[in-house]
């Protein structure tokens, strides 16, 4: 007799490693991987590899649970030996007509059992059936056999009492959709060409990102779109894991990447871009540049690098450049910009964010009476934080605190105060009005400074203070964050008129699960295309530099409203756009 193979793919859920079936319409996928095979040949004696739940032959389970698809399990015609089906087979050659297993999915070590198929058996065959409660509603066969020339989609014999299988859907089972036929008989894919494509001739580029936070992701997604693109993650928690600081393993990873994104904190980027400079690996992050940093422009010049940074929380910077340039084209003057204090019905306070002065120069308006670039806050932070600060809580000196231990005063050789003697010296660090004071005490009492709880103590008193509030502000279930920027440029036009100009971006983040929070977004999307356009060449400014500012090839400097920085921001902006994250433009 000619012998008879035929394997399933898959019918357990693989991502959580648990038996996945259902009694209610079970019958379709089980009827039709045992009746395909043995409805092919005559006479068949048969062996199933596999099958626990006993559908198509943990066996007490489904006796217990499935009584209905496990029936079987106790007919006279079948015998159950539980063992290594792999030893089984090889102590009982050439005994069996077909053999069934319900296998794996075409991945990972069952791979082989698919690849090799059409090298064991002259005629291979696929088919499919449709099962409701599947992933995707449908499930695929592999059907062998050792006879040249048989067809396999037409039975040699019927099949009675059946509750899905038939022969003319037999037949039908082999009919395929044009597509996975032309792949099937000729390997040709005529699918849809989605997004691009390499070519022959083209060299994979290796990205290296170090750092796996919550903004990795968005740039990491990002970055694996090209084809063309080989990335490996790596940071101190992970299989690919490698120092912060320089040592010759991170020379050497950075060495054998075309491009590196540096996503951990930044005090350690210089480390990172001196490997660079020595691997001559280009380089994108997403903070801001710092003395160590630019100190190492000349020597990233001469490696012929770009080091490119503030991409990510530079967003604003994307469109700054644009309307001051555009102001600039139409003869205007940057007059003023006033602090941000209401963007539309929220109501903000703003304050400096390090230096705002030295933006004057790097966007090119020395017209600008004043220039104030930032954070926005809820109103009431500010008067909040500076009681904090009167405290002596903002101190990130050690105390000699031991961490995990429940003292912050006399444990560490401290005064020890009463809670009357605490509340007076909070008192004469509150404002004045009764609104204001009242509601800085509810945020004490809030974050739990004047409770009755232990604190967690840490070794500076920062670190204790923001132990306080952890569990308290984590994000529950549902809840989501929100970014909002504005921009607002006090313009006097050449004809004397006054005006002022907004850009506004307000986003909030996806609660779903897997969903980006709002700053992962905002963040890592910019940067994952920031790191594609120089990877394909579209930014070319060499040394470190930033949307706004750089060096040109011979060297002079260029910033704000010139053509190099108008030029990245524009090829930034737009593809920021494209993914529809963007600031919309207005007026007060």
């Amino acid at each position: 007799m000619a012998g008879m193979a035929m394997t399933g793919q898959g019918s357990q859920n693989s991502a959580r490693q648990e038996q996945q079936c259902t009694e209610r319409d079970e019958f379709s996928y089980q009827e039709m991987i045992a009746h395909i095979p043995l409805a092919s040949h005559p006479n068949p004696k048969v062996l199933v590899i596999g099958g626990g739940d006993g559908g198509v032959a943990v066996i007490r389970v489904s006796k217990q649970y499935l009584p209905h698809m496990s029936s079987p399990l106790d007919t006279s015609r079948v015998r159950v030996d539980v063992g290594d089906g792999f030893k089984f087979l090889a102590d009982n050659k050439s005994t069996y007509d077909v053999i069934i297993t319900d296998s794996s999915d075409p991945v990972g070590p069952a791979a082989a059992l698919f690849e090799q198929t059409r090298k064991i058996f002259p005629v291979v065959e696929y088919a499919y059936t449709t099962i409701p409660t599947y992933p995707a509603g449908q499930i695929g066969f592999i059907v062998a056999s050792k006879q040249p020339g048989r067809d396999l989609s037409k039975p040699l014999r019927p099949v009675p009492n059946t509750r899905y299988y038939n022969s003319a859907l037999h037949t039908a089972a082999f009919t395929l959709p044009e597509f996975a036929r032309v792949i099937l008989d000729t390997g040709k894919n005529i699918l849809p060409v989605l997004g691009p494509q390499p070519s022959a001739n083209t060299t994979p580029r290796k990205v290296l990102l170090l750092g796996k936070g919550y903004v990795a992701r968005p740039a990491a997604e990002y970055i694996a779109r090209s084809p063309l693109n080989r990335l490996t993650i790596a940071c101190r928690t992970l299989a690919e894991s490698l120092p912060r600081t320089a040592t010759a393993a991170l020379e050497t990873a950075v060495a054998e990447a075309d491009l590196v994104v540096s996503l951990i904190p930044y005090t350690y980027h210089a480390d990172v871009i001196r490997a660079a400079i020595k691997g001559k690996t280009d380089v994108v992050t997403t903070s801001y540049v710092n003395p160590a940093m630019l100190a190492l422009d000349d020597a990233a010049r001469a490696a012929g690098i770009t080091v490119l940074n503030e991409i990510g929380p530079g967003i604003d910077h994307l469109y700054a450049v644009k309307t001051i340039g555009e102001i600039h084209d139409e003869g205007g003057k940057l007059m003023q910009s006033a602090a941000p204090i209401k963007v539309g019905v929220f109501g903000f306070e703003g304050y400096a964010n390090r230096d705002s002065v030295p933006f004057a120069e790097l966007y090119d308006i020395p017209e600008a009476e004043e220039v104030l670039r930032g954070t926005l806050r809820w109103g009431g932070f500010c008067v909040f934080v500076g009681v904090l600060v009167g405290m002596g809580w903002l101190d990130q000196e050690p105390q000699g605190l031991v961490e995990g231990g429940d003292d912050v005063g006399g444990g560490h050789g401290g005064d020890v105060f009463s809670g009357s003697e605490i509340l007076t010296a909070i008192a004469s660090l509150l404002p004045g009005d009764k609104n204001t004071r009242d509601q800085v005490m509810s945020g004490l009492r809030w974050i739990g400074l004047l409770g009755a709880e232990k604190a967690t103590v840490r070794a500076t008193l920062l670190d204790t203070l923001c132990a306080c509030p952890e569990e308290l502000m984590r994000y529950e279930q549902g809840e989501q964050d929100m970014i909002v920027l504005q921009h607002r440029f006090g313009v006097q036009w050449k004809d004397g008129g006054e005006e002022t100009l907004t850009s506004t971006l307000i986003t909030y983040g996806n609660p779903l699960p897997g969903g980006y929070t709002a700053m992962a977004l905002t963040v890592g999307l910019p940067c994952g295309i920031a790191t594609q356009l120089v990877l394909d060449g579209e930014i070319k400014t060499k040394g470190v530099c930033t949307p706004y500012f750089g060096r040109r090839a011979d060297g002079s400097k260029y910033a704000g409203s010139s053509k190099e920085a108008r030029d990245m921001c524009e090829l930034l902006k737009v593809k920021l756009e494209e993914e529809e994250v963007g600031c919309v433009l207005g007026k007060l």
